[in-house]
């Protein structure tokens, strides 16, 4: 089976790494969704704080396949 390492990050900070074995490129991605979501879920403060969290899916050779960037941003009404 594949094996892929998903990555949490802000520019500053690694949050979290998995490494996992996987049957398909598609069941990599859902895992990447699934941690995105589940973190987002447990840590909304500190999402909030950094503006910006990056996540993303390496292959066994550490090649970035896919890149997922959440953006926090206020809208002009907060920022009077």
């Amino acid at each position: 089976m594949p094996k892929y390492r998903v990555r949490i990050y802000t520019w500053d900070d690694d949050i979290e790494t998995h490494d996992v074995e996987l049957p398909a490129l598609q069941a990599a991605r859902a895992f990447m969704v699934k941690m995105a979501s589940d973190w987002l879920a447990g840590a909304p403060d500190e999402f909030w704080q950094d503006a910006e969290i990056r996540v993303d899916l390496r292959d066994e050779r550490d090649l970035v396949l896919f890149n997922l960037v959440i953006l926090s941003v206020a809208a002009p009404s907060m920022l009077q």
